[in-house]
């Protein structure tokens, strides 16, 4: 699912910056730059394999590796603003890069150009998603 609406908000911008390209090439794009997030979990079942074997759910749940929530910890913040925390990451910005330069590649464009498109249609898709599941969790709590 999460890759059908990132192929779709980048179909958006790459309309809107007046670019032609098909839904299953972009769709391709998609699911190459998916396999960064291989990656923390791959550090993640490392980390409590050999280096912290003993720990708490809590620990295992929110940790993520090279995110905003592993450098500051996520004890002195409130349950609403750990979510943010926990997607800005490298991981993520590895795939915003990944998906520009994939984009770029594609549409024979620069890459500070696919970086626009893909900031200002998977971004604010991102940046809608991650302020949705804060007001749900405000709610809930």
């Amino acid at each position: 699912m999460k890759i059908l609406l990132v192929a779709s908000a980048l179909s958006i911008g790459a309309f809107f910056f007046e670019y032609d390209i098909k839904f299953n090439r972009l769709f391709n794009i998609v699911v190459k730059a998916e396999y960064i997030f291989l990656l923390p979990l791959v550090l993640k079942t490392a980390w409590f394999y050999f280096f912290r074997t003993d720990y708490t759910l809590d620990e295992l749940q929110n940790f993520v590796p090279l995110s905003l929530g592993s450098v500051f910890g996520f004890e002195h913040f409130e349950r609403w603003i750990i979510y943010p925390l926990r997607v800005i990451n490298l991981f993520e910005v590895a795939y915003w890069l990944l998906l520009a330069f994939l984009l770029a590649k594609a549409l024979q464009i620069t890459k500070s150009k696919a970086f626009t498109i893909v900031a200002s249609s998977y971004g604010v898709g991102f940046a809608i998603w991650v302020a949705g599941v804060m007001f749900l969790i405000l709610n809930i709590s």
